[in-house]
Order: structure tokens, then sequence, then C-alpha cells
């Protein structure tokens, strides 16, 4: 059978992948993609699992035929996903050169040529046209760019590329996956020394604190927008649960609102829900109701749900449960009947305010059991989420999106 040494070049292999799949170039072509982005996420989670593993499995295989195997059907994926990333990169690229292409000059030359066949005889006042020209000339290059790179983003819906990728990163992330069942049956363990997912989930965990020496920049509006729908929830809630009771025999009379903001990573979602959350009207009213919570790539209910309970709790230790409950405190058990029936005890009749941040959800079913012990909240209360997925949008079906997609620096 044959044998290799897996570090460290498959571990330099990894390395070179994972890097290649966060690059600038990966970033601006996954704009306007939403499904494979979150199957390129999906993707790096599964080569960061299995590259956790590589330490112990190169250790083992000489001892152990199975383990061996497993490394040469781990090599045979790696190179496929080598071949699977050069394929996107060389699109990449293609789309970069397309989008470069001087479209925006043929527009600019042929406003120019309309403006020099204008009537304009006298010389001042062909000056000073001239400057107005130039100007709308400006205006007129900075719209068609814009409306250019719109249409780009738009198209990118109907791209065949986009949809044959799809399927192989699909693929390619199913065998991942079964590779990485495997290694508990093959007793492999994880390299504590190793960039492990907790320890990446960790190195990427925020928190609602506002560094003072950075300014929250270009997001006035967006700020405005979103504090100015906090403070106009109860309206908005009367008026909505009306119409649904029209709709509808059930009574309907949800307390809670939710806001999904959305945009590509790093484009900042995290820092506008952070200024929307330390804002001080949001402070005053909703304080000592408001919770952040940091969800990231797995949405674990009862780790989110446990979460959300201690925070609102005075001792996160000492919570007392419900009546009907066989424990005496909160830490001793992990039941999700328990947790939600606390919680829902816990923020009856207050009006709360929970920011879920960095939200990546596969079932709805998991978004609409934590929302269940919340609809018990006071009229006005909220929930603000912010994600990288359109698809998590649609799952959630928000009272508000704002869709974040623009850069400020």
């Amino acid at each position: 059978m044959e044998t290799y040494v897996v570090s460290p070049f498959m571990g330099g292999l990894f390395n070179v992948l994972l890097d290649r799949l966060v690059n600038p170039e990966m970033k601006h072509f996954l704009i306007g993609r939403d499904s494979t982005a979150l199957l390129i996420d999906k993707l790096k989670l599964q080569m960061l699992a299995i590259r956790a593993v590589l330490y112990d499995a190169e250790k083992k295989r000489h001892d152990n035929p199975f383990v061996n195997e497993w490394l040469q059907m781990l090599k045979d994926a790696i190179f496929d996903a080598e071949d699977l990333i050069d394929e996107i990169h060389t699109k990449a690229l293609q789309q970069k050169v397309t989008e470069s292409e001087p479209l925006h000059e043929n527009t600019k030359k042929k406003v120019e040529s309309e403006a020099q066949s204008s009537n304009i005889t006298e010389t001042q006042s062909s000056n000073v046209a001239g400057t107005q020209s130039s100007n709308m000339i400006e205006v007129l290059h900075g719209a068609v760019m814009s409306l250019w790179s719109k249409t780009a983003s738009l198209a990118t819906s109907f791209d065949p590329f986009s949809e044959g990728i799809d399927l192989k990163i699909n693929n390619l992330c199913q065998r991942l996956s079964d590779l990485a069942k495997q290694t508990h049956i093959l007793s492999l363990e994880v390299n504590e020394s190793d960039f492990s997912l907790e320890q990446l989930r960790k190195k990427r965990e925020t928190t609602s604190l506002t560094d003072q020496s950075q300014l929250v920049i270009g997001r006035r509006e967006e700020t405005e927008k979103l504090v100015g729908f906090l403070r106009d929830i109860p309206l908005f809630q009367i008026t909505r649960n009306r119409h649904q009771k029209e709709e509808s025999s059930a009574e309907t009379d949800v307390g809670i609102c939710t806001v999904a903001i959305v945009g590509m990573p790093g484009i900042g979602k995290t820092t506008f829900a952070r200024a929307v959350f330390n804002n001080s009207w949001v402070d005053e009213t909703f304080k000592p109701m408001k919770v952040w919570v940091y969800v990231s790539d797995v949405f674990d209910i009862h780790s989110v749900t446990k979460t959300i309970l201690n925070q609102l709790s005075s001792d996160s230790h000492l919570t007392q449960l419900p009546s009907d409950s066989g424990s005496k405190y909160l830490g001793t058990s992990g039941n999700l009947d328990y947790l939600q029936r606390t919680l829902r005890q816990r923020v009856a009749g207050k009006r709360i305010l929970i920011v879920l941040d960095d939200v990546w959800l596969e079932k709805s079913h998991d978004w609409n059991l934590l929302l269940c012990p919340l609809r018990s909240a006071l009229r006005g209360s909220a929930i603000i989420t912010t994600t990288r997925h359109h698809e998590v949008v649609d799952m959630m079906s928000p009272d508000l999106t704002i869709p974040l997609d623009e850069f400020f620096f």
C-alpha cells in the first residue's frame, strides 16, 4: 500500500487553499453570488475540521492501514479542491478584466461629442458651459459605472457558471464531510496546537463594546433608520397584528419584531449593529433587558437560548427556575424545554432588545424555536440579526431588512 508524508506537504497545501478562499479576488467574485458564498464558507469549515487531525493521522498511518487509506482519499479530495479553486479564480480574473473594460469611456466620449456640438457661440459662455459639461460628464460617468456594477451583480443570478460551480463545491463538501465523520471511527485526535474550529470561532467572536478610537463613518443614515424603527415598533406592531388577525381567525399579538442586517464579510455589519446597540436612546429604553450574542457558523439553539437567559439574569449561576421545575439553579440543567420556559418567564411583559451577530442558519425550525419564548416580551421588543447570507434572511422573514452594499472607510 502506498505511503507518503502528509506533513508538511498536505498541511501546507491546506493553508494555501484556505488563504485563496479568503483573498480579495475571491471576496469580489462572491458579491451577488450568495449561494456560492455559503458553500465556500462550508468548504472552509470542512477543511479546517480535517486539517486539525492531520498531525495525528500522520503519526498513526504506519500502524493503521485504514488511516493510510483515509489519507489517500483525503489527498485525492484536496487535489480536486485545488483544481476547483483554480477554476473559480480563473473565472474571477476573467470577470475582473470584463468589469474593467473601458465601456464607460465610450459613454464619456459620446457625452463629450454631444456637448461639443451644442450651439454655444460666445467665448465666455463656452468656457462656463465647458466647465458645466465637464462636471455633467463626471456625474454621468459615475452614474453609468454605478449602473454597470449593479447590472453585473444582477447578472450573476443568471450565471450558468455559478450553478455548475455550486454543484461541484457541494459535492466536494460532501466528500470532506464523509472523511470528517470517519475521523471518529479511526480515533483521530485534534492537534491542540493547530487552529481548531473552536479557536477560529473565538478569534472571530464579537462583543457589544465600542472602541472609541474607531468612529463609525458613513452609516448615519442606516443608523437613524434603524433607531427610528425601534422607536416606532409599538405602532408598527399594532398595525401588523391587526392585519394578521384580519387574515386569520387565530388570536395574534406577537410582542417582538425582527430586523436583519445583511451584507458581505467585512462590510461593517457588526460595527453598524454595535453603534445601534450603544445608541443613547436604545440604552435608556432597553437597559438592562438588552443582550448581545455572537452566534457564528453553528446555530446551537441550546447555547443561544442559554446565553440570552444568562445575560438577562442578574446572576447567571443562581437564577431561580419556574416553580414547576425540578432543578434549583439554572446551571444544573441543559434541557431545552426547561431553558425555554425559564426564558419565557424572564422576558414576559418586558421590553427587550437582542442582537444576534453573524448568524448562520440552515433550518427555519431553529429560528422559529428560538422565537417561541420571546413572543411573551412586551410590545416594542426587537431582535436584530447580522448575517452575510440572503438565504438566512429569507428563512427568518424579518419585519425589516437593511442591506449593506457599500464599504465606508
